[in-house]
């Protein structure tokens, strides 16, 4: 990435940091972060399954569905990873004939 930096910049200076909620500024995992994340992760999803096992209002599911897919992005950016690499799935299944 250097080489880089001088190509495009023509000194080597300071590269910008670019600092991530849950990483710390020399990139490492900050793990109370991903701790408290987890957790978070865990509780939401459980009520995600008991909302979908009393039948609960579409509605009320798909709110609660949302903040567990935005506490999955920030877990997956507090452990350094790429959140959009998550998302499987999503992508139309092959036509049948």
């Amino acid at each position: 990435m250097d080489s880089w930096w001088l190509n495009f910049h023509g000194v080597l200076g300071k590269k910008p940091e670019v600092v991530s909620s849950g990483t710390t500024a020399n990139g490492a995992v900050d793990s109370q972060e991903v701790e408290r994340l987890t957790e978070a992760v865990s509780k939401q999803g459980l009520l995600v399954r008991d909302l979908k096992s009393q039948k609960a209002e579409k509605s009320r599911i798909d709110s609660e569905v949302a903040v567990l897919l935005d506490l999955k992005r920030k877990l997956a950016v507090a452990q350094g990873q790429d959140p959009e690499a998550l998302t499987g799935g999503k992508g139309k299944k092959g036509k049948k004939k």
